[in-house]
């Protein structure tokens, strides 16, 4: 009887396809590829025989840590949920719900009271000591709230994390690294002035050139660029002085380019239209449009912050290379 070699190759690449060799697959599912091993039992795994714990990998035959195969692969937990939000699609569309999704409208709306209430106590005569106590207070936990927003999302998480502990020294570190975010992203703004010949007086008197306008604008688009990238390092890269590492924010603007733009330009009308908003409602209902321009506020910061993570999400391997490498 002849035999058909062909026919019996082919058959067996057929096998090998639907098979993986006997040497990758997993203990416990034969039809599965391994993609870990146990550290205890030795055992090949696959992503269903493999266990997310708190920060490590677990083996769910036995409970020991799991290894991976190839090298590039995860090997923690924070580590296997990064590499899975970086891949899912997300979208500013997506981005827009950031602040009212899951149990972050608790933490949203809490805020905006906060901010409410800070508000009606200016308007108070004889609580100023008040005043000053709770918009310290809030500026605190607004500075740690931020860069845990920044770093959350960077990491996978679309939901806003909650309240950072209250470290009065940690917070007051959050809130002086915000500062320096600020005093960098004034200087594009500051020098070109400089440069142009313009001073704050002549934009008072009027005087100002077109030069000094064109100026100006241009020094404000560099700075909400620096602003981003100042803050996404700042939050990411906690390094002393880290904000004011000029040479490598300037080398992150090129490195994100066009999400960089589209995150600007999405602050920038966002800002400007909650502005125009909040004097509309404020000029008929000052007390309801306290409360409206906190939220509007409130959003704007929140959903800008998360936007930020999601640049140097979707950007982690360049971001990393460039502030650690």
């Amino acid at each position: 009887m002849a035999i058909d070699r062909g026919a019996s190759v082919g058959a067996a690449f057929r096998r090998m396809r639907y098979h993986p060799p006997m040497a990758h697959r997993c203990a416990t599912h034969a039809d599965s590829t391994a993609t870990h091993r146990c550290d205890g039992c030795s055992e090949l795994l696959c992503e269903e025989c493999v266990e997310e714990g708190h920060s490590l990998l677990f083996c769910k035959l036995c409970g020991e840590m799991a290894l991976p195969l190839a090298s590039g692969q995860a090997t923690t937990s924070p580590e296997r949920q990064r590499q899975r939000a970086r891949s899912a699609p997300y979208s500013l569309w997506d981005a827009l719900g950031y602040p009212l999704r899951g149990s972050g409208v608790w933490l949203f709306g809490t805020y905006v009271g906060l901010v409410a209430l800070l508000g009606g106590l200016s308007l108070l005569p004889g609580l100023g000591l008040a005043f000053i106590f709770v918009s310290l207070a809030l500026s605190l936990m607004l500075s740690g709230l931020l860069l845990s927003i920044v770093r959350s999302t960077a990491n996978g998480n679309n939901e806003l994390p909650g309240w950072p502990d209250w470290d009065f020294y940690v917070l007051l570190r959050d809130l002086l690294q915000l500062i320096s975010v600020f005093v960098v992203s004034a200087v594009p703004v500051v020098g070109l002035l400089y440069l142009a010949g313009c001073g704050v007086v002549g934009l008072a008197l009027g005087q100002w050139s077109l030069m000094c306008w064109l100026a100006f604008g241009v020094g404000l688009a560099l700075g909400a660029a620096l602003w981003v990238v100042a803050l996404g390092s700042v939050a990411l890269y906690d390094a002393p002085f880290s904000a004011f590492r000029l040479d490598l924010h300037l080398a992150a603007l090129g490195v994100f380019r066009g999400s960089l733009i589209q995150v600007v330009i999405f602050l920038v009308v966002l800002t400007l239209a909650s502005e125009i908003l909040q004097a509309v409602v404020l000029l008929g209902l000052p007390l309801v449009g306290s409360l409206v321009a906190s939220a509007i506020g409130t959003y704007t910061l929140f959903t800008g912050a998360h936007l930020i993570g999601v640049m140097f999400r979707q950007h982690a391997d360049a971001a990393d290379e460039l502030y650690i490498g």
